[in-house]
């Protein structure tokens, strides 16, 4: 039962996490009218570095359209992830606390 849900609970993360892309890369004026999750680029990184003291962590290509970045601040432990189209319009896709770096696998462990 366990295994069950937390399939159920990866899967429907994995839907959440899609949703909030397919939002967040739509871009449409209207949306970025209303209380939205975006901004210029420029803008985003200088309120995670003035605010949450978030400096860039990582990065990986969402489509030939849009990268995804991973800003992370180790002194409060926040994380935010953004996700930024070729036109420099950044969006927030998730954000939490008490990030945790793991280390990588060995090579040839079940870990």
């Amino acid at each position: 039962m366990r295994r069950i849900l937390r399939v159920f609970a990866t899967a429907t993360f994995l839907n959440l996490a899609f949703v909030l892309a397919v939002f967040a890369l739509a871009g449409s004026a209207q949306a970025q009218e209303t209380a939205s999750p975006c901004a210029e680029r420029a803008a985003v990184v200088a309120t995670l570095a003035g605010q949450y003291q978030e400096k860039r962590r990582s990065i990986g290509l969402v489509s030939a359209k849009a990268i995804a970045e991973l800003f992370v601040s180790d002194a409060r432990g926040t994380w935010t992830v953004i996700v930024t189209d070729s036109k420099g319009v950044s969006c927030v896709l998730a954000a939490g606390q008490n990030w945790t770096d793991v280390e990588p696998p060995i090579p040839g462990t079940d870990s």
